[in-house]
């Protein structure tokens, strides 16, 4: 499933809505990790991370998050040779470059859950990598 890009103008979008989000933008962050679920009803879950590395967890208001969210899974079910949809993905940015990354899943939607077992080792495991 590699090989299935993200159209650029959604994934600047996504982007956008993020970055501007008062919620986060009420964090001196370094980076950040959000996960999207669209497996059933939508959910997110996610950390921004400050300049020593400390994970904060923190989500933006929804304001577009799920539409732009589900326009990007859309569009590359589209391109998907299989028209199989991705169940959740993992959005990740760094600074000061901007540099975003994605991830997709398309079997396991509970992949990067934070749950009872793994919550101290979930801001970890999902924070950015240089």
């Amino acid at each position: 499933m590699g090989d299935i890009h993200p159209p650029t103008d959604l994934v600047h979008e996504v982007g956008r809505l993020i970055v501007q989000d008062e919620q986060i933008g009420a964090h001196d962050w370094q980076s950040l990790s959000l996960v999207v679920v669209l497996d059933g009803a939508p959910s997110m879950s996610g950390y921004v991370y400050d300049a020593a590395g400390k994970a904060t967890p923190e989500l933006p208001d929804d304001n577009g998050i799920f539409d732009a969210f589900e326009r990007l899974r859309d569009a590359m079910q589209q391109d998907n040779p299989t028209k199989r949809p991705w169940r959740a993905a993992l959005f990740q940015i760094r600074r000061p470059e901007m540099k975003a990354t994605f991830q997709f899943e398309y079997d396991d939607p509970h992949r990067w859950d934070v749950t009872p077992r793994n919550f101290e080792t979930k801001p970890e495991e999902l924070r950015p990598k240089p």
